[in-house]
């Protein structure tokens, strides 16, 4: 059975590498076409680099994630690196985008989906932890640098609702709740699946 988790979760790390480079092509391919052809006069030159940038660093872990994964070096610990790192990612391009709110914010979901085909609840526990954190990390970076802290409790206007806030953190638990009930029951397949063998 160890060795079938060991095969699993291998086989499920190199599928969230490639899903990964392909949310990565897609999303900065979407933000290049902004850049260039629709919104160009609302994405600024020092914005588009900055995205560049952070675009390249991951690229650089999903790569090097490649090569381990290719030569069978999958340590266990591989896994929660590139969930944390994941969410670090997602939190500077949340940041970039000014606001802790709107469509980047969704990106932490993906996180934490990841987790599920890797067949590990740490992992799970991991996941949606470190979603939780990154969404607050992009708070309290909004309100304390990007609008400065005297300004976001004076002016009602730069604030983001409580409620708001409150609800992006339910949603990111019960995602996580609702991943690992996922990994919970696949794991009770397998193992059904494996005493009828076993019997027969």
């Amino acid at each position: 059975m160890k060795l079938i988790e060991r095969m699993e979760a291998w086989a499920g790390e190199c599928r969230v590498n490639v899903i990964r480079m392909l949310a990565i092509l897609a999303l900065y391919g979407q933000h290049l076409a902004n850049f260039y052809w629709f919104q160009g006069g609302d994405i600024d030159d020092a914005f588009h680099v900055r995205v560049t940038m952070l675009v390249l660093s991951w690229s650089v872990v999903v790569a090097a994630v490649y090569f381990v994964l290719r030569r069978g070096w999958a340590h266990p610990s591989l896994r929660f690196l590139t969930t944390v790192w994941d969410a670090v990612i997602v939190s500077g391009l949340v940041m970039l985008s000014g606001q802790p709110r709107g469509v980047f914010v969704m990106l932490y979901l993906l996180i934490i989906a990841s987790a599920v085909l890797r067949m590990s609840l740490p992992l799970v526990y991991v996941a949606t932890a470190s979603a939780a954190m990154g969404y607050l990390a992009t708070l309290a970076h909004y309100a304390w640098v990007t609008i400065g802290s005297e300004r976001y409790y004076v002016e009602a206007a730069t604030r983001i609702p409580r409620y708001e806030q409150l609800m992006v953190l339910l949603v990111i638990l019960f995602a996580g709740v609702l991943a690992g009930q996922a990994v919970r029951q696949t794991q009770r397949v397998a193992l059904s699946c494996i005493a009828k063998e076993n019997d027969s």
